[in-house]
């Protein structure tokens, strides 16, 4: 009998613990943006949001000559492969990065992929744009530089 009664408590005990605990939320995966503004001068701003659920880890690529691209990026899994190989974790998202040096009148691609909770990646994103600004090799003030003298 005080086995019964025994055991019975230990039962009830177990159940009312396991009812007080706090059921976990169903995680929502991540999805990221990526937008580029203020191109001018050679120059481009990229901007990477999460729009929807929580991320473990962003990668990106800010800007890369579309040209010198070697895979497919119609492919997302060539686009994610691609990023984690040559991109770089994003610190924080949101997340603005300024990149310059970029050659007038090229095509550039900007990459991210975000990371799930378990480690893997889930969404990506891509925007295309024109850089634009002073053609490469070219000087704005019209000035041939110095010569030297001493030269034939």
């Amino acid at each position: 009998m005080k086995r019964k009664l025994f055991a019975a408590l230990i039962a009830a005990g177990a159940a009312l613990i396991l009812s007080c605990t706090k059921a976990e939320e169903p995680e929502v995966d991540p999805k990221i943006a990526v937008s580029v503004s203020d191109i001018a001068d050679n120059q481009a701003t990229v901007d990477i949001c999460l729009t929807e659920g929580n991320y473990y880890k962003v990668m990106a690529v800010y800007a890369v000559r579309k040209s010198l691209v070697p895979v497919n990026l119609e492919s997302e899994i060539q686009l994610i492969k691609y990023v984690k190989a040559n991109g770089v974790v994003v610190d924080g998202v949101p997340h603005t990065e300024h990149v310059a040096n970029l050659r007038a009148d090229d095509d550039y691609v900007s990459l991210a992929v975000a990371f799930n909770k378990k480690g893997r990646v889930n969404t990506s994103a891509m925007v295309e744009f024109i850089a634009a600004g002073a053609p490469e090799g070219f000087s704005e003030d019209n000035d041939a530089g110095k010569l030297d003298e001493n030269v034939l």
